[in-house]
């Protein structure tokens, strides 16, 4: 019991971390995707 739970608590704490992870990757992609447009590039 206490081992499913444990399971189930680092599976919640992993899936927050990739959504936070999509998410950054997201933003960044959005942020060169304005960048470019301007000319920006580095």
């Amino acid at each position: 019991l206490e081992r499913g739970m444990i399971d189930m608590f680092l599976g919640k704490k992993l899936k927050i971390k990739a959504k936070k992870k999509i998410k950054d990757r997201q933003i960044s992609l959005s942020w060169n995707k304005r960048n470019f447009s301007r000319g920006d590039v580095t």
